[in-house]
């Protein structure tokens, strides 16, 4: 019965994807969010469900106890022991968003694949529950291109919701471990992802900690679509989105496109220019209008003539040798540092000579002839990696032999395809 029922809903979505694809015009493209107001006092708890979610009562239970909403982005495959955990969810009103059917990536599926996942996804949980996901997409892995976006658009999700932070609870860290990515990286609008599966385990005994650290620090807690909006547009039409990297810095940033760091605090409503964390997206002032919108990446910068460089808050080694088209490991030994992961705010740096080998290479320093390749960073993700190469998380696995996508180590080489 369960098969069949499942077997149906897919044919039933794959009819109506169908019917759609024919009789459509194209919407506007889905839009990438990754946090809510940098101004407000907001953040968002944010779980990714699949079949095997076996921490939801647990999860649900402390959310009761301290009346905290949160946002569920479900992958129901079809599966009917997933019911009562949906009924459930919804029942404490909390907003569920789609994770997709059977959470495959969607940068390898045609459009018409795309849209029979999320159509069956939907017509699954609205059997279930009687509640929609709305406009609300999380694609699976965070692996998106211009490709996902205008489909997910298509389909009537406008948003596609990315987070700010990631616990990495499905590597099966600690709760310890945990609350400290939160803390570390929790900032206004901030938007938290955890799990509910069997591989996070910490989750569960870390979310009383994260709920009462969060409420001492004066965060209130809202669903996806209180801090965004179903209709949320954000942002300047046609402005240019800059997604922040590991290691950037506000002024690195507005070096790069020609701007202030006092008019992109301004245009993002940034209180603290020294506190901006990966994954943020900001507006870049005096683009809108442009060349219709969407993440660019900015033109290498000049090369800078000085031969010294003050440590900036949020640089890494990493990130400065990209800049001066250097080496880690020859700035150390400039430098006499002995622990490249070790460098402070106010630190003068001297600046070795150019080199070609090794370390990071800028996504358009290279020729096409060579290879370039991106050393992993304390906080990189594959998608992130993906987004700032103009690439795919598939891509980057197939190049690099990478069976789980989820899984990267600090140190580790990246040949960019």
């Amino acid at each position: 019965m369960k098969k069949r029922q499942s077997l149906t809903l897919l044919l039933s979505a794959a009819a109506l994807s169908l019917f759609s694809a024919a009789s459509s015009v194209h919407a506007a493209p889905s839009e990438v969010i990754y946090s809510g107001d940098g101004n407000s006092n907001e953040v968002a708890l944010t779980f990714d469900d699949r079949a095997n979610g076996m921490n939801v009562p647990a999860i649900l239970q402390t959310l009761e106890a301290y009346n905290v909403p949160a946002t569920f982005f479900i992958a129901s495959y079809g599966d009917e022991d997933q019911i009562p955990y949906i009924q459930e969810i919804v029942a404490q009103g909390h907003q569920i968003g789609n994770h997709s059917y059977s959470h495959p990536y969607f940068t390898e599926l045609s459009d018409y694949q795309m849209r029979n996942q999320l159509e069956s996804n939907e017509a699954f949980i609205q059997n279930a529950s009687g509640e929609s996901t709305g406009t609300f997409f999380r694609p699976p892995y965070g692996d998106y291109n211009s490709d996902v976006l205008q489909t997910a658009g298509d389909a009537g999700y406008t948003n596609t919701i990315m987070w700010s932070v990631d616990t990495l609870d499905w590597t099966g860290n600690s709760s310890d471990e945990i609350v400290q990515r939160v803390m570390d990286g929790i900032a206004p609008g901030g938007i938290v992802l955890m799990h509910t599966g069997s591989n996070a385990p910490g989750t569960t005994e870390a979310l009383p900690e994260i709920i009462e650290n969060l409420d001492a620090m004066g965060y209130a807690f809202v669903t996806i679509e209180e801090m965004v909006g179903s209709d949320h547009t954000g942002g300047e039409t046609g402005a240019t989105m800059y997604t922040i990297q590991p290691g950037d810095t506000l002024s690195a940033i507005a070096g790069q496109y020609g701007t202030t760091v006092d008019a992109l605090a301004s245009a993002n409503n940034i209180s603290d220019p020294n506190f901006i964390v990966a994954g943020q997206t900001l507006t870049i002032p005096g683009t809108g209008g442009g060349n219709g919108g969407g993440e660019t990446t900015p033109d290498e910068p000049d090369q800078p003539s000085a031969s010294t460089y003050t440590v900036e808050a949020g640089d890494t080694l990493g990130a400065i040798a990209s800049d001066y088209d250097t080496t880690v490991e020859a700035i150390a030994s400039e430098n006499n540092i002995s622990n490249p992961d070790l460098i402070f705010v106010g630190q003068t740096l001297t600046l070795p000579g150019s080199s070609d080998g090794g370390g990071h290479t800028s996504p358009d320093d290279s020729d096409d002839t060579d290879t370039t390749t991106y050393t992993v960073e304390s906080g990189d993700t594959l998608w992130a990696i993906a987004n700032r190469y103009n690439t795919s998380v598939s891509a980057l696995a197939s190049e690099n032999n990478i069976s789980n996508p989820d899984f990267i180590t600090v140190g580790q080489i990246i040949t960019i395809p």
